[in-house]
């Protein structure tokens, strides 16, 4: 599978999870805090494997999806958490994912060894998440009738949580396509 190919299938793929993830929170009712995120943060977590395996090269696919994903993923939710909840609002949102998407490459480049560089890696990563997350944010608020977006949307609070999840799974599949593709063996020839 190309790098090009890896990021597209990682977007779509990615999307997906990200849905069926932010489902929880669209439709899940009433939560606590920390059922809704740890509930969001276990359905990520069980169904990256089923949908993201194909984006590593046999064999052992399952098994290094899961290496990689369940660890990396973890720490990037903890660490956005920890911006989100204790700086706040939007420099935490990016300080936070800026620290867990490090934690997560830095696992990806242990676990992985990708042909790519740390740095290559994560700028990419923050780069595509980031931009999925902003524009799935703004598509969220614009179904509830907030922000410039919101004359193109009704206003539907599940409409628009899961539309920020679609978004962020876009970017965050793309960046993660792109990282797993690097785990591939050269072709020769």
């Amino acid at each position: 599978m190309s790098t090009s190919h890896a990021i597209v299938q990682g977007s779509v793929r990615f999307a997906i999870l990200s849905v069926l993830s932010y489902a929880v929170w669209a439709f899940g009712g009433r939560m606590s805090t920390i059922t809704l995120y740890t509930t969001t943060a276990l359905v990520f977590v069980a169904l990256s494997g089923p949908l993201l395996y194909p984006l590593l090269p046999p064999p052992g696919r399952l098994r290094k999806l899961y290496a990689v994903f369940v660890p990396g993923f973890i720490a990037y939710a903890a660490l956005w958490c920890v911006g989100w909840f204790v700086i706040r609002a939007a420099a935490g949102e990016i300080l936070g994912s800026a620290a867990g998407l490090a934690a997560f490459t830095i696992i990806i480049v242990l676990i992985l060894r990708p042909r790519a560089s740390f740095l290559a890696i994560f700028a990419i990563l923050f780069t595509f998440h980031t931009l999925g997350y902003t524009i799935g944010g703004m598509c969220y608020y614009a179904a509830n009738g907030q922000g410039i977006l919101a004359p193109l949307l009704e206003t539907h609070i599940a409409l628009g949580r899961l539309l920020w999840g679609f978004f962020h799974g876009l970017g965050f599949g793309a960046g993660l396509g792109f990282a797993f593709s690097q785990s591939r063996p050269q072709k020769r020839g």
